[in-house]
């Protein structure tokens, strides 16, 4: 699985691969995360479920590079999936178009989104920003030239899209709202071939230095 890595801290890494390039083994993710998560991600329609399949696999493959034991995932009340045994790191998982993404942080929650660039036609972006977007956002699109307005719409969905999945909430319940402020967003492109995409790894913020005795 030819995978490509981000290191943003010592604590915080994703990873970012093609489904072409992954190649989906179910009994390896049913052994490290438990049967009943593997049969979630089994009831998912076929390309769903290879892309779920292959971000589990680069969950795994995470954890390993951190030295730590599989762990059994269960999913919240939100149906956020997270490990069982809260000593784990948190961690997300996002797919688009045969892009998968997965951030683990070690001391934290994480929220993960990444998302293809022209989704989006840029004479319909201004009108899905003022719906979606909050006021400064829509503003911010309105303002922005043609050609740039679908790859702008795209990066502030990305962010959306990995606050609400920090938060274990739904995506509209954001709509027309700011974005968290008490959060840090690391955004970052991708282009492999003809593809390219906007992501966001969503943190919590660092804690405030301790004042010199």
């Amino acid at each position: 699985m030819r995978a490509f890595r981000l290191i943003f801290s010592r604590d915080v890494r994703a990873s970012v691969v093609r489904v072409a390039e992954c190649e989906p083994d179910t009994g390896a993710v049913g052994r490290a995360f438990g049967d009943e998560y593997l049969e979630s991600l089994m009831k998912n329609e076929p390309r769903s479920r290879a892309e779920s399949l292959c971000g589990a696999l680069l969950l795994l493959s995470l954890t390993e590079e951190f030295g730590l034991p599989p762990g059994t995932i269960v999913r919240g009340e939100s149906g956020k999936p997270r490990f069982e045994d809260a000593g784990m790191p948190g961690f997300s998982i996002s797919h688009d178009g045969g892009l998968v993404l997965v951030a683990v942080n070690l001391k934290g929650n994480a929220g993960a989104d990444v998302t293809l660039c022209g989704r989006i036609r840029p004479e319909n972006a201004e009108k899905m920003a003022a719906r979606c977007f909050s006021p400064e956002e829509a503003r911010l699109i309105a303002s922005t030239p043609a050609e740039e307005k679908a790859e702008l719409f795209s990066v502030l969905w990305a962010d959306r899209e990995a606050a609400s999945k920090y938060f274990g909430g739904r995506l509209a319940e954001g709509f027309g709202k700011p974005l968290p402020d008490n959060l840090i967003y690391r955004r970052f492109g991708i282009i492999d071939g003809d593809t390219a995409a906007c992501a966001t790894v969503c943190l919590p913020p660092a804690p405030p230095e301790r004042a010199a005795p």
